[in-house]
Parts: C-alpha cells; structure tokens; sequence
C-alpha cells in the first residue's frame, strides 16, 4: 500500500497547496471605508495585475520561442487570465467611499479590465498556434502594464 504523504509527495504537496491558498487569499476584499483606504485596493489590485501580467508575459515569449510545451503554455496563460478576471471582479466589488474614489474606480476598472482582455486574446492566440496575434497581444499587455503601474501610484 501507498502512503499519499510519504516521499516524493510529500515534498510536492507544499509546492501544489502553495498557489491554490494565494488563489484563496487573494479573492478576499475588505470594504473601503474612506479615500485611503480605497487607494489602497486601487494599489493592491494594481500590483496583483502587474505579476499576472508578467507571468502572461513571459509565458508568452518563451511559448513564441518554443522553450516551453504548448499545454504548459496553455496551462499558465489560462491560469494568468483567471487571475487577472479575478483582480477585476474584486476590486469591482468595492464600493467607492466619495466621489474621487468612484472617478478613480472608472479608470482602475477600465486598465484592469483591458489587462484581462488582453490575456484572453493571448489565450486565445497561443491556442490557435497564431504567432502574429500572440505578438498583438505581448504588445498590448506592455502598454497595459505602463498603465497597471500608473495605478499603483494614483492619488
């Protein structure tokens, strides 16, 4: 009989258990009760896109240069673009305390969600073995991510 926990499993449960608490972790959004508070969801949201964007990025790359298998590809796009869907719908759920956190919200909504997009068309592109809209997409997500980083210094 095998024991699940004894050797080689027990060293790679850490390293499976690890991203899925993160994931877990992540989807949770307290209220903001004032301006500051909601500048920091602003900054948080923006940060977590920003790596999900990187791992979209390098995915992508190393996918058009052939250095990784497709289904690994996949695998990791798709998880980037869950992500990326799911900084989006929390920071979405958060409601603006005042007036400049609402016009704050329209625009952190908008980059957010255009980030999204754009790993889905990576997504999409990466599956269909269609190089030139995997470059549009790289292209994309480099000028998506200037604007991500923007968000992390909003006032």
């Amino acid at each position: 009989m095998v024991r699940w926990f004894s050797g080689c499993a027990a060293r790679r449960w850490p390293t499976v258990a690890a991203p899925i608490i993160v994931l877990l972790l992540a989807g949770c959004v307290s209220p903001a009760i004032d301006h500051e508070g909601y500048l920091g969801k602003v900054h948080q949201s923006a940060t977590k896109m920003e790596g999900i964007i990187g791992v979209a990025q390098l995915t992508g790359q190393l996918d058009l240069q052939n250095k990784l298998l497709d289904s690994f590809s996949d695998t990791l796009i798709t998880d980037a673009e869950q992500d990326a869907q799911s900084v989006v719908t929390s920071l979405g759920s958060v409601q603006p305390p005042d007036e400049p956190s609402t016009a704050l919200r329209d625009n952190a909504n908008s980059v957010l969600q255009d980030a999204s997009d754009q790993i889905s068309d990576l997504r999409i592109a990466q599956r269909r073995g269609d190089v030139h809209g995997m470059k549009q997409a790289l292209h994309q997500l480099d000028t998506t991510l200037s604007e991500v980083q923007k968000l992390q210094d909003a006032q």
